[in-house]
């Protein structure tokens, strides 16, 4: 038997790290973020000040995501100038730290939600499942970079812990909630039809979810419907295979002349669609049963990652907290390190490879996004603008002067090293993936059906 007093040690260990955390966070808050994102959501804050907050879809170059997002970006930053142009006149330290200052406090609704979500798991869990969260590379990577996935995914966790204590409702409200921040979400909901047997029950829970989703986004529906819709759907349905997407290697491995890069713009969607019903037919699932609902959000998130055109660093952050639990569910040390590999890979390698080398040679990158050129250099500067920037030039002068030829090496083999990392990465999720499907789904009711159906093939023909 563990003594009480093993038990408070062990819990003051846990809180002390868990405060570490915390701090950690506020404290890197100013070091940088992801200039080419964070300057199309200065665009959308413009756009608020001197017109409205509803012209985002109409005026923005770019808006591709569901208005919560927006909205939250514009609110934390008005909010944040209005208080920093009055400290500026009490203090004049402020000014000076001003970027500093606006990049701590524009971050306070990612801290919030991801420290919340950390709560919740460890709440829920306990420090074995909630340190994988609080000192998890791709939150960290997430957070830094100043992307929304945490904010999505809090809604989506928290939603999902009610929906195994079946309080439907209000999980259908959350995850409508998160579905307005990012799409997500939206794939639990045949799941949850194949889990609620009620079929009222199931209306509440569709009513619900629906709830947040019209209501935020219908004034800029009503407001320019067409442009909308086009820079939301369009704008992901136009775009070239992405970054860490497995259909990624031959645009990589070809320096993006691959004959038929028009065909992997949409292959994925057949694709993902078979891995998706295959889940949901085939899935293990009992209503209320945490370990069985939580394999069916992880495969199906990660099917979404893994199937998808469109794979960037953050994205892992969809599955991450599901794939923890199930993965200490199960006890799968050497699915924990490809994990582990995997988001290293994915969050810190593939990124470094990609920015750093032809930042140090002053050289350009495609941005796949656009498939445009970019400064590398100036990307990276613009990223650490405020003291960070020393930082970073720094860094690339000293990478200059003493790892010139290494960097040149990477740079111009890096077709190769990014295709060969890219299908590291996705093996790994593959593997993942693979044994989590063993673990819950019943292949053979997909083998009944495919038989069913080319019986029924046969006598029609």
């Amino acid at each position: 038997m563990i003594s009480k007093e093993k038990i408070k040690k062990k819990m003051k260990k846990e809180l002390l790290l868990l405060i570490l955390a915390i701090l950690l966070l506020i404290a890197t808050s100013w070091i940088a973020w992801n200039y080419y994102d964070i300057s199309v959501f200065l665009e959308w804050a413009k756009i608020a000040e001197s017109k409205n907050v509803l012209r985002i879809y109409s005026d923005a170059r770019k808006a591709g995501y569901m208005p919560l997002a927006p909205i939250v970006f514009v609110a934390t930053y008005i909010i944040a100038k209005g208080i920093f142009e009055v400290l500026v006149q009490i203090a004049t330290i402020v000014g000076a730290y001003y970027l500093d200052f606006m990049k701590l406090f524009m971050r306070i609704p990612l801290l919030l939600t991801i420290v919340a979500t950390g709560f919740l798991l460890y709440k829920k869990e306990g420090w074995k499942v909630a340190k994988w969260w609080f000192f998890g590379i791709p939150v960290w990577i997430v957070y830094l970079a100043y992307q929304f996935d945490p904010l999505m995914v809090f809604f989506m966790v928290w939603g999902a812990y009610l929906f195994v204590e079946k309080k439907y409702r209000a999980s259908g409200f959350l995850w409508g909630i998160g579905t307005a921040l990012k799409f997500v979400p939206i794939l639990f909901v045949p799941l949850a039809f194949k889990v609620i047997h009620n079929r009222s029950t199931f209306l509440k829970f569709l009513l619900s979810f629906s709830i947040p989703v019209v209501v935020i986004s219908l004034p800029f529906l009503l407001f320019n419907p067409v442009l909308m819709v086009k820079k939301v759907l369009e704008f992901h349905a136009s775009r070239y295979p992405q970054m860490l997407s497995i259909f990624n290697v031959p645009m990589l491995l070809t320096n993006h002349k691959f004959m038929f890069s028009d065909i992997l713009s949409w292959i994925w969607i057949p694709t993902f669609l078979i891995a998706y019903v295959m889940i949901l037919i085939s899935i293990k699932v009992y209503e209320g049963d945490k370990d069985s609902l939580f394999v069916a959000f992880a495969l199906i998130t990660l099917a979404f990652i893994i199937f998808n055109k469109v794979q960037n660093p953050q994205y892992i952050l969809w599955s991450y907290p599901f794939l923890v639990y199930t993965l200490n569910k199960i006890g799968g040390r050497r699915l924990k390190y490809a994990l582990l590999i995997a988001t290293l890979l994915g969050s810190v390698i593939f990124p470094l490879l990609y920015y750093v080398p032809p930042a140090v040679l002053n050289e350009p990158i495609l941005i796949e996004e656009d498939m445009k050129l970019y400064s590398a250099r100036d990307l990276l500067i613009k990223s650490f603008e405020g003291s960070g920037k020393f930082i970073i030039e720094k860094f690339l002068d000293l990478m200059h002067k003493y790892l010139l030829n290494l960097n040149m090496l990477l740079y111009n083999n890096f077709n190769i090293l990014g295709a060969l990392a890219v299908s590291i990465y996705n093996i790994l999720l593959l593997l993942v993936f693979s044994n989590l499907v063993k673990f819950r789904c019943n292949l053979s009711i997909i083998i009944i059906l495919l038989r069913k159906f080319g019986k029924n093939y046969d006598l029609r023909y």
